[in-house]
């Protein structure tokens, strides 16, 4: 009997890192300048593919995942909001050439340049997933 092993960092878990005509896009945007509590979001990139690279490509049945992904790695951070705005929203444009693309980290004022930058590079409705690590989006506490 044949055992997969994990393929501890491995970059995304192993799955094909192609340049341009890869299916996913991937952006790190480290922000956590507007949090109102408390820190950490600007980590979440970085921890994000900690933990992927800790990983095999294989749905829980034992499937193959087969994805091509190209990872443009991390906006540089900026104290500057107007600037580092500014480039995140040119940063995600390029990013946003892949059929699906994936942005990882910051706090929710991120959302402002990345869907400045879905609406200024696409001409149709488009949809948005929305996933938090905590739930902190109510309107009262």
């Amino acid at each position: 009997m044949t055992y997969n092993t994990p393929s501890y960092n491995n970059p995304w878990a192993g799955m094909d890192l192609t340049a341009d005509n890869a299916d996913i896009g991937i952006l790190g945007v480290p922000w956590d300048n507007a949090a109102s509590y408390r820190r950490g979001a600007a980590e979440a990139p970085a921890n994000i593919r900690r933990c992927i690279s800790c990983t095999d490509p294989f749905t829980e049945e034992g499937r193959a995942i087969e994805l091509s992904l190209h990872d443009y790695g991390d906006v540089p951070r900026d104290l500057d909001w107007l600037r580092y705005f500014a480039n995140v929203n040119e940063r995600a444009k390029q990013a946003l050439h892949h059929r699906f693309t994936l942005f990882l980290g910051g706090d929710h004022s991120v959302g402002i340049p990345l869907i400045k930058a879905m609406s200024e590079s696409m001409d149709e409705p488009f949809g948005i997933l929305h996933i938090d690590a905590h739930a902190d989006l109510e309107d009262e506490f």
